[in-house]
């Protein structure tokens, strides 16, 4: 009879560790599984944000372009900035659009860029007004920039006197924009 009770003793505590393994793996496996789509949610988060960067970046990138074709433009009324400073500009309003569905999802982002983007629409459109505007109008720049002599020497004058005091400025970090200006006697300042 002994030799029952001890092999019935020794079956139930077999059965209790072989269900606690059991167990034990059950819950790994529930927890590995857990972890892993909360990596996966991570993931897609972390690729989300970086896609916002990426379409900000480029939004901020054609902005700098179509600022800068609008004032070679502006400056020279060489036509051959028009075309890229339009591709640009509509590049720039895509990139908002691309931005607006990008953060549609996330209350905050939208709130914030949904602040951004009317100014963003609307310096495009002033860049689209002085452009058109600038078309129109009969304006040589660089003929009324031959006209004005005195302001061109001047010009000249901070050109040459600039690197100077640039590089005293590296020397001494105590440049200011003032020290290069000619004073009264003409010659530069200390």
């Amino acid at each position: 009879m002994v030799d029952s009770k001890d092999k019935r003793a020794f079956q139930r505590r077999a059965l209790v560790r072989l269900t606690l393994l059991l167990a034990i793996a059950i819950v790994t496996r529930v927890l590995t599984w857990t972890y892993a789509e909360q990596a996966v949610r991570s993931e897609d988060s972390n690729r989300h944000t970086l896609q916002v960067d990426a379409a900000l970046g480029r939004l901020r990138a054609e902005l700098r372009t179509a600022q800068s074709n609008r004032f070679s433009y502006l400056l020279t009324g060489d036509k051959s900035f028009l075309a890229p400073y339009r591709r640009a500009a509509q590049n720039a309003r895509n990139g908002a659009a691309d931005v607006t569905v990008l953060t549609a999802d996330n209350p905050n982002e939208r709130h914030a860029f949904g602040q951004i983007n009317p100014l963003i629409l609307s310096r495009l459109s002033s860049l689209d007004s002085e452009v058109d505007s600038r078309s129109k109008s009969d304006f040589d720049m660089p003929r009324r920039r031959r006209r004005n002599t005195k302001t061109n020497a001047s010009r000249k004058l901070f050109g040459r006197l600039w690197p100077i005091c640039s590089a005293r400025d590296l020397a001494f970090s105590s440049c200011r924009m003032s020290d290069c200006m000619p004073q009264n006697n003409g010659s530069p300042g200390p």
